[in-house]
């Protein structure tokens, strides 16, 4: 190894360059002289459109500014697309002859009249083939006639002769990019810290495979200058000429079509520079754009709806293994000494010291008390506690909502826990997904986690000015139960569910009804159980919820607060008064009561309504009990009789299309013909009917029935309208259906 390429790793002697060592010095690239050049792998498709565009003779371009079609792609700025057009303009030309736009115009370049050939890929060279002579034309060299080879000897001759005006038409900027340089005439040697020697068990030494492809340049590179003092044939020439040109090119690309791969003795193929940098475990998505790190952990998901939001929980097992490095000062000596003393088995407890002269102390292998003692400075590398800052982050990353900070809660069993109204932004369920938890390893870092990225800041995205997170699945169905008119709670209830709840101040509410006939003592509303969890006496809120119907707002105030569904959700002074909190209240609306809390109270006041509503409601909800049967998807006489007259209405008007049709007494719409037109309106009468049997269904089902079954009834809706018009074809009936049944 040349000394003055730089330190290998671990290397004993100083650099000859940069008098570094193997920490300090950076490496430096070599180079070796080709004795005839060849051709970049990665250039060839460039080099063949630029030796189409220019002539092989004088190296003038084969259009000019006369030609049309060549000034209109000049006026295109990209240099790749110009550069393509060009060399499609310039492919038909057969010679090289410019015509001027004025006949009496002696300034114009008329061209050197030389033959123009076609260029076609050959393998790692081209091949040229020339337009047959004019007949009464004689031949003055052969090498302008026919088919032959062109090597990068004679491809360098030519691009040489391209002009700086013409290389700057070509899309090329002359200060940087010549059409020359695209040929090697000298290769880079790249530094030792590129291609590091792996030391064997045996004690020998393994290169590495750029290592072996330059040593393979460099032999056929002697043999062919040796051949060449010595005068040998040109066949034999063209031979290792041939031979460095592969040689070079499985370096920069073992994955050439129609190449060989480059092996070595056992018939591994060699990893080449191209290889090492795409793909995804190349240099660049696999070592710069994303890479593995220390101090994270990686597990499978659950969800847990009894932590708070912000929180994550953490398998005891990893909070044993992760550790941060605390600094030793007046306010936390005490507390050091306590986890010192617990040592690296019990939590939580350290797992090593490290003092002020920069030796570690590891506490697994600690006899003497001295060993433990600590000092103002000394960093104590303790293990992952509760409310640690940390970074929790589901991939793929695909918003900023994909990386959120959480704070620790370290618990039983192996698995990561997470509070269910955080799986929005990470997109995440529990079916499976794994998640990834990083430990910040100092305070700026710590400190930023807790000012920027922690999950109550999240709430709200800037994106759309609405909540990414809201209440969901079981919560979100007991918020509509409990706030319902007809739901209250009696007195043994209350007392429970005011023991969950968050920061509560010993004030009973007053109950709505102080004696009910059949009741042992006083009630209570849902809707005072609800206003439990609104953080604070600030919130007024307004809204219709989903169960608002057509025409319902009418009148004057009272009839647009008191409606026959409690449509109209108000809150005064953080009380529910009227309305039962559904997804359009309490989900990710925009102007919904989490926005509303957000924009009042801050991100910990969204935040702690989420958090209260989650306790509250789920523990109502162990107590009430909720359960759907084969009971709740039977129908009234009434709906199905409501659903039976839509129908049969439906198949009236079809009848009437399909009359109309057949004796040609449609109305004609400009633009369609008359099956079209019958196609139009049959369909759109359909379409009305899946609406209004979809209104029936939802006006006549059972309150407390849940979602589902309302899908179960529009299958038996669509399927009836189906198979009684006859209109609509299988495939249509069948996809519909299927569609349903899947969303179940």
């Amino acid at each position: 190894m040349d000394a003055h390429l730089g330190v290998p790793p671990r290397a004993g002697y100083r650099c000859k360059t940069c008098q570094g060592n193997d920490m300090t010095c950076p490496g430096h690239f070599g180079h070796i002289n080709l004795v005839k050049p060849a051709f970049h792998c990665g250039m060839l498709t460039i080099i063949q459109k630029l030796l189409s565009c220019c002539c092989h003779k004088c190296g003038k371009l084969m259009k000019d500014e006369n030609d049309i079609n060549f000034r209109a792609a000049l006026r295109n700025k990209h240099p790749q697309a110009r550069l393509a057009a060009l060399a499609n303009i310039c492919k038909g030309q057969k010679t090289c002859k410019h015509e001027p736009t004025d006949k009496g115009d002696d300034t114009v370049d008329l061209g050197c009249g030389a033959s123009h050939p076609g260029v076609l890929r050959s393998g790692l060279n081209f091949r040229v083939k020339y337009p047959p002579a004019p007949p009464n034309e004689a031949q003055v060299d052969d090498t302008t006639t026919g088919e032959r080879e062109l090597y990068a000897e004679e491809a360098l001759e030519i691009l040489k002769r391209i002009t700086d005006d013409d290389c700057e038409k070509l899309g090329l900027d002359p200060r940087f990019c010549r059409p020359d340089w695209m040929v090697l005439t000298v290769l880079p040697v790249s530094p030792p810290h590129v291609r590091p020697a792996i030391m064997t068990d045996g004690g020998s030494r393994g290169e590495d495979d750029i290592t072996f492809k330059l040593s393979d340049v460099l032999k056929v590179n002697n043999t062919l200058r040796n051949q060449q003092s010595q005068g040998l044939a040109p066949s034999v020439l063209l031979e290792q000429q041939q031979m460095l040109q592969y040689h070079i090119a499985t370096m920069y690309n073992n994955e050439l079509a129609g190449q060989p791969q480059a092996q070595h003795r056992n018939g591994k193929s060699i990893k080449s520079l191209r290889q090492r940098i795409k793909g995804k475990e190349g240099r660049v998505r696999g070592n710069l754009m994303g890479k593995r790190v220390d101090f994270s952990a990686r597990t499978v998901i659950t969800g847990d709806p009894t932590i708070s939001c912000d929180q994550v929980g953490v398998p005891r097992s990893i909070a044993f293994n992760m550790t941060f490095p605390e600094t030793v000062s007046i306010h936390n000596i005490e507390n050091m000494k306590v986890l010192v003393q617990n040592g690296p088995d019990q939590h939580p407890g350290a797992r090593s010291i490290i003092r002020s002269d920069g030796k570690r102390v590891d506490l697994r292998f600690v006899k003497t008390q001295a060993d433990q003692i600590l000092d103002y400075g000394y960093i104590v590398e303790r293990q992952m506690q509760d409310d640690d800052c940390v970074i929790f982050n589901r991939q793929p990353s695909l918003h900023k909502m994909s990386m959120m900070g959480h704070r620790v809660k370290v618990m039983p069993y192996s698995t990561f826990r997470l509070n269910l109204s955080v799986t929005s932004p990470y997109n995440a369920d529990f079916d499976g997904d794994e998640m990834n938890l990083h430990l910040p390893q100092s305070y700026e870092t710590k400190s930023e986690i807790s000012n920027v990225m922690m999950v109550p800041f999240q709430i709200v995205s800037p994106q759309k000015n609405a909540p990414v997170m809201g209440i969901v699945q079981d919560t979100l169905l007991g918020c509509s139960n409990l706030t319902r008119r007809n739901t209250f709670v009696q007195k043994d209830l209350i007392m429970n569910l005011l023991m969950h709840v968050p920061d509560f101040d010993g004030r009973i509410p007053i109950p709505t009804i102080i004696k009910a006939p059949g009741c042992n003592g006083p009630l209570w509303t849902g809707k005072q159980v609800m206003s439990l969890a609104i953080p604070s006496k600030k919130i007024n809120f307004t809204k219709y919820n989903q169960y608002k119907v057509d025409k319902e707002d009418t009148g004057g105030f009272p009839n647009q607060i008191m409606t026959p569904n409690d449509a109209f959700v108000t809150i005064e002074d953080g009380e529910i008064l009227t309305g039962s909190i559904d997804s359009s209240a309490i989900k990710t609306a925009q102007g919904g009561l989490v926005h509303m809390c957000w924009s009042e109270l801050g991100p910990a006041g969204a935040r702690d309504l989420l958090n209260n509503t989650q306790i509250i409601v789920n523990y109502w909800l162990l107590q009430q009990g909720y359960s759907v049967g084969v009971a709740d998807i039977v129908a009234t006489a009434k709906t199905i009789k409501a659903i039976g007259d839509s129908i049969d209405s439906a198949k009236k008007e079809v009848q009437q299309f399909v009359r109309q049709w057949q004796g040609g007494s449609l109305k004609k719409q400009p633009g369609c013909t008359m099956q079209q037109v019958f196609e139009m309106q049959v369909n759109g009468r359909l379409n009305s009917a899946l609406s209004e049997g979809s209104k029936i269904v939802q006006r006549g089902i059972k309150d407390d029935t849940v979602s589902v079954w309302h899908v179960y009834i529009y299958i038996c809706i669509y399927t009836r309208i189906f198979i009684y018009t006859h209109v609509y074809s299988y495939t249509i009936t069948y996809i519909y259906i299927s569609s349903i049944y899947v969303y179940i």
